[in-house]
């Protein structure tokens, strides 16, 4: 019986791709009989394809498919989904790593029936040369959650890091293809699928050993200001307001939203203002959807209508703030 599903959408990037391969056949240094691994070329124009073909003629545990024309990321996603047997499903990123233990650590609690299991995930320039963070989510205890207004709270966008989310096929298969389809244009089709899966009552648990390696810098797109803004302010405002029709509370989708105006808008917004970037529309485009959160009155609009001077000011107190605090821990550790 195949317990685990790890499905992969690839186009285009056959070197990401041999790293990522390379690293889950490293771990099927024993048998894992249980475990399949799927993956959908969605019609690459370069050699992905015949690079598939020899992993899969020496591999058992591989099942390649190739799409004759590109029919979308997401897309691919939920065709994987479909057509794997696993009783939980992992979508990983084809220019991520899997770290050498990471099956041996998953399998074991793939059998204690939860509904997803969360990753943490160290995170690594383009190259895998350089570690630039340990750990993404931190803490260093295994954590179990039995609401799913907790996890939203939590976890918020974040989620929508494929490679770190395990969930039952079942659950992700409970969103529509149909309703799938409506978040794709979006970027968070896949998060709105773990959402919505989850009941109010569940069971999930969190996993703070960093399992998989995250390749920095690999999304291009998000350099576009007005695609990071479609995606991280638009898209996350209609899933959120989706996710208060399906019963989550007022005040974990309100943390969710703090959560995106901290981690994407305010970095953003701070590092196009320190490199004199053009900021043109980014008001308007996040004051109907987070005129709502206090954060956003209080320090998103100041530094939007702050000089460049004073941006910078802040930014390189903030920096030696940082420096202080981490040498203080650590001079406290060695007394």
């Amino acid at each position: 019986m195949i317990e685990l599903s790890i499905c992969i959408t690839t186009y285009n990037r056959v070197r990401c791709l041999r790293d990522c391969l390379d690293s889950i056949v490293h771990c099927f240094q024993r048998d894992w009989s249980s475990v399949e691994v799927l993956v959908s070329d969605n019609g690459s124009s370069d050699d992905t394809y015949r690079i598939l073909k020899e992993y899969e003629s020496s591999h058992k545990e591989l099942r390649i498919h190739r799409h004759e024309q590109n029919i979308g990321g997401d897309e691919n996603f939920y065709y994987l989904v479909q057509h794997a047997v696993g009783k939980y499903i992992w979508i990983f990123g084809d220019d991520d790593k899997m770290e050498p233990l990471a099956l041996s650590q998953i399998m074991v609690h793939t059998k204690k029936d939860y509904d997803a299991i969360i990753l943490n995930f160290s995170t690594w320039s383009h190259d895998f040369k350089e570690m630039l963070k340990k750990s993404y989510y931190g803490g260093k205890k295994i954590q179990f959650f039995q609401l799913r207004d907790i996890i939203l709270r939590n976890f918020g966008l974040k989620l929508g890091f494929i490679s770190s989310v395990i969930v039952k096929r079942s659950l992700f298969l409970k969103t529509s293809y149909q309703c799938y389809l409506e978040f794709i244009g979006y970027g968070w089709a896949f998060l709105y699928a773990i959402y919505n899966g989850l009941n109010k009552n569940c069971n999930v648990l969190y996993l703070p050993q960093s399992l998989v390696c995250y390749r920095g810098n690999n999304v291009q797109a998000f350099g576009d200001r007005v695609l990071w803004y479609k995606y991280f302010a638009i898209g996350s405002s209609v899933l959120f307001e989706k996710l208060r029709e399906l019963g989550y509370s007022s005040r974990s989708v309100y943390r969710a939203e703090k959560s995106v105006l901290i981690t994407y808008i305010l970095h953003d917004i701070s590092h196009r203002k320190r490199k004199n970037q053009n900021l043109k529309g980014i008001l308007k485009t996040i004051f109907p959807l987070y005129r709502g959160q206090y954060f956003f009155w209080f320090v998103i609009l100041p530094l939007l209508l702050s000089p460049r001077f004073m941006v910078h000011s802040v930014h390189k107190a903030v920096i030696i703030a940082r420096k202080v605090i981490k040498k203080c821990k650590c001079d406290s550790l060695l007394n």
